[in-house]
């Protein structure tokens, strides 16, 4: 029981902003020496650490993930699929790429506007991620293009889900 030993906590800050606690627990129930100075020095650097962590992975989704369907961007494509090729070589297994592309989709924001194109952009991309696997890569490629990576699938497999994105976006 952690109750009863001599304890401290020290809020961790940066920029302002409440990241979290360092709680520092003595394992026994005598008291706990330290150094106030340098354990408030390293709560600081551990807070700054922490915000710098956080806001490397933000850049790093909003430098990989677009922002208006948030499925992954043609950036990550590129990166990502010269090693998921390598990687079905190695394992022996398949994939399969999809490219999906809406027809007439710039009449259709010519007639209804950006705002319902934007609509129906974010609504395909919720689909694409209801039809596919974990695993699978959803992308939108660009304006009205996707490609959906399907990992270690059959071609029948793969057919039935390109199918099935086809007979979604169709009824959308």
């Amino acid at each position: 029981d952690s109750f009863d030993k001599p304890t401290i906590c020290i809020p961790l800050l940066a920029r302002g902003d409440s990241l979290g606690v360092l709680h520092i627990a003595s394992l026994d129930s005598e008291f706990i020496n330290l150094d106030e100075e340098l354990t408030v020095a390293i709560a600081e650097h551990l807070g700054i650490a922490f915000a710098n962590f956080q806001l490397r992975n933000k850049l790093r989704q909003q430098a990989i993930r677009d922002p208006l369907t948030g499925l992954y961007n043609r950036r990550y494509l590129t990166e990502v699929l010269e090693q998921t090729i390598s990687q079905a070589e190695r394992r022996n297994t398949s994939l399969a790429i999809c490219m999906v592309d809406l027809d007439n989709f710039k009449k259709f924001n010519d007639e209804f506007g950006h705002e319902s194109g934007d609509f129906v952009l974010k609504r395909v991309a919720e689909e694409f991620i209801n039809c596919t696997r974990s695993g699978d890569v959803a992308c939108r490629y660009g304006g009205e293009e996707f490609c959906l990576v399907l990992i270690d699938i059959s071609e029948e497999d793969a057919l039935s889900i390109a199918e099935k994105v086809r007979n979604m976006v169709r009824g959308l």
